[in-house]
């Protein structure tokens, strides 16, 4: 049931999401550079920190656990 419903919205999503990159194609190049800059100084920090913690992880023990060699 909830396959069907997510068929059903699908459109509507796809329609948003065409919109907003149409508008994002209009604006002139340096509004989309400062677009993209606000959204890397809103994201960069947490991106960061993601990368950070995932370098530290070491795969190895889940890798033997599931018996890649």
């Amino acid at each position: 049931m909830g396959t069907v419903a997510a068929i059903g919205v699908w459109p509507v999503k796809a329609t948003f999401l065409s919109s907003i990159l149409a508008t994002f194609l209009d604006w002139a190049c340096g509004c989309r550079l400062g677009a993209l800059g606000l959204l890397l100084a809103h994201l960069g920090p947490s991106m960061l920190i993601a990368w950070l913690k995932l370098r530290q992880r070491n795969v190895g023990p889940i890798l033997d656990a599931n018996g890649c060699q």
